[in-house]
């Protein structure tokens, strides 16, 4: 178990929701997102979730712009990485970190 204290219990079945809002479409591959988890009793959790080739990119472009010390580091507190921001993926990653008792360390109670 990571970070935290008490493990978080989601009731059964959940949701999950992608926080989209920008005017392009969104790549599954390639983008990093907001997503809010809402399980059977409407309590909800927000999580940041990412791919490795968003990570290696934004690294590129701060290699030429100086941010983050010239690419040498990427961070985002609470981040999950996943090989793509499909929703059937993502359902599973979520089941995943709840069975394993670390959905807490990722995800915040809104």
């Amino acid at each position: 178990m990571g970070m935290q204290q008490k493990p978080v219990t989601l009731q059964k079945p959940y949701n999950i929701s992608i926080d989209w809002d920008s005017s392009r479409s969104m790549n599954p591959h390639r983008d990093l997102v907001d997503i809010l988890v809402t399980d059977a009793s409407g309590k909800e959790y927000r999580g940041i979730v990412t791919t490795p080739y968003f990570i290696t990119a934004t690294m590129k472009k701060d290699e030429q712009t100086g941010e983050c010390a010239g690419g040498a580091y990427f961070c985002v507190p609470r981040l999950v990485v996943t090989r793509s921001l499909d929703k059937g993926l993502l359902l599973k990653v979520v089941g995943d970190l709840v069975e394993r008792g670390d959905f807490g360390d990722y995800f915040i109670s809104k």
